[in-house]
């Protein structure tokens, strides 16, 4: 005869498990609206704009001229 305490024991596992696969599953089949805008958001943060430039040469410059000074 099965008591309740056998019933949960054996369900335990395989519900537990279930649900991981189930989450990966579901991750997997929804990645691309997870990783949709990647590759546009890395190239706007890797595109050289004449302001950057400038910005990142007059820092440049500061700097060299604070280690001559020193």
């Amino acid at each position: 005869m099965l008591r309740s305490t056998d019933f949960a024991t054996k369900i335990r596992y395989p519900l537990v498990f279930g649900t991981i696969l189930g989450a990966f599953y579901w991750g997997f089949t929804n990645r691309n609206s997870f990783f949709g805008d990647l590759e546009k958001d890395k190239s706007a943060l890797m595109s050289e704009t004449a302001e950057n430039k400038s910005f990142l040469e007059s820092k440049i410059a500061e700097i060299n001229e604070t280690r001559r000074n020193k």
